[in-house]
C-alpha cells in the first residue's frame, strides 16, 4: 500500500510535483544500489507547504477539542507504523537499522 504516488508531495491537500521539476536520484547507502528517483523540493515549495499548514492550523485545528486531538495525533502515530509495516521494500529494515547503528556510533 502506498499513501502518495512516489515523488509527489501532498501540499494543501493537493498531489504537486517540485516547481522545477528537478529531480534527485536515490540509493542505498549500504550496497551503492539506485532505488529510484524523486522529486527535490524548491525553497517555493517549502514555502507552499508550510503556508498551507499554517492557514489549515489557524483555522482548523483550534476548534477541536483536545481529548479529539490528541486522538488525531495518535491515530496518526498508528498509521505511520502500520504504513512502514506494510511496505515491501527488502532494503527498508536494513537502511533504518544503518541509521539507527549511524546515530549511535556516530560514523
Amino acid at each position: 500500500m502506498q499513501l502518495f504516488p512516489a515523488g509527489v508531495f501532498n501540499i494543501d491537500n493537493k498531489f504537486s510535483t517540485a516547481t522545477n521539476n528537478k529531480t534527485i536520484d536515490r540509493e542505498n547507502p549500504a550496497t551503492g544500489d539506485f532505488l529510484g528517483r524523486v522529486f527535490a523540493p524548491q525553497i517555493v515549495d517549502a514555502n507552499r507547504a508550510v503556508s498551507s499548514s499554517e492557514a489549515a492550523f489557524k483555522s482548523t485545528w483550534p476548534i477541536i477539542v483536545l481529548e479529539k486531538r490528541i486522538c488525531l495525533v495518535n491515530k496518526l502515530a498508528d498509521l505511520t507504523e502500520r504504513d512502514v509495516r506494510l511496505r515491501s521494500w527488502p532494503h527498508l529494515r536494513q537502511l533504518m537499522q544503518k541509521d539507527v547503528i549511524s546515530g549511535i556510533v556516530g560514523s
